[in-house]
């Protein structure tokens, strides 16, 4: 898979068919482009400090889950449980917070954690 924007996985939600192909995608890393990816520093990967980095960047109360785990796919919740919930499950899912703009990916493992901001 070619390097992906945020703003492409926007755009793959709302389409239904490369949708149904995202969430089988996520627990494998997705490639991301670099411009896209703010690392967290493995001290700074719990729930909570995510939830205060995203909100320092203007994340409101609710987001967005896309996720390989069903019951949480295509789900809207309080950014808060989100994370909670997210971080440090294992399961491929990105918290869209600002569409195309902000967000937060974890993937099966640590090294695959990441805030996504595209910047201006």
């Amino acid at each position: 898979m070619p390097a992906t924007g945020y703003s492409q996985i926007r755009n793959w939600i709302a389409e239904p068919k490369p949708r149904a192909r995202l969430p089988d995608k996520l627990g494998h890393s997705m490639d991301f482009d670099r411009q896209v990816i703010v690392v967290i520093a493995a001290d700074s990967q719990t729930a909570s400090t995510v939830a205060r980095l995203l909100r320092v960047k203007g994340a409101p109360a609710v987001c967005w889950l896309v996720s390989e785990r069903s019951d949480w796919d295509g789900r809207q919740m309080p950014l808060a449980n989100a994370l909670d919930a997210v971080v440090g499950a294992g399961f491929g899912t990105v918290i869209s917070c600002i569409p195309g703009r902000l967000g937060y990916f974890e993937g099966e493992s640590p090294e695959n954690r990441h805030l996504l901001e595209r910047r201006a």
